[in-house]
């Protein structure tokens, strides 16, 4: 039986590498981003937040696209749970990229 550099058998990476590439296809929808709580006050004179010293808050998504940041405001409890979820679900991505790589990685060089 063929083994990688590692010693890993050929086909139980081919078989490791098919089951990561269906977990991909598992992950529902993805996005690159951080979510920030951010806060600004208004200027108001007569804004009683401002005069306490606590703005207005909320909760944003900023993703960098092509060098520009863009802030998506999550205003809804169910835009915040969807954005947490699909920031989580490109973590997840990633992840399992990186390990496919790192496959790939060992049958390029085991052969």
């Amino acid at each position: 039986m063929a083994k990688s550099k590692q010693g890993k058998s050929l086909p139980n990476l081919y078989r490791k590498r098919r089951e990561l590439l269906k977990k991909l296809h598992s992950i529902g929808p993805p996005v690159r981003g951080s979510i920030y709580q951010y806060s600004r006050f208004c200027g108001k004179k007569s804004c009683r937040r401002c005069q306490r010293g606590e703005g207005h808050s909320g909760l944003f998504l900023s993703v960098s696209i092509e060098r520009k940041t863009h802030m998506v405001s999550l205003s809804t409890s169910s835009k915040e749970e969807r954005a947490k979820e699909w920031s989580s679900n490109y973590k997840e991505l990633q992840k399992i990229v990186e390990k496919i790589t790192r496959i790939n990685l060992e049958l390029l060089s085991g052969k």
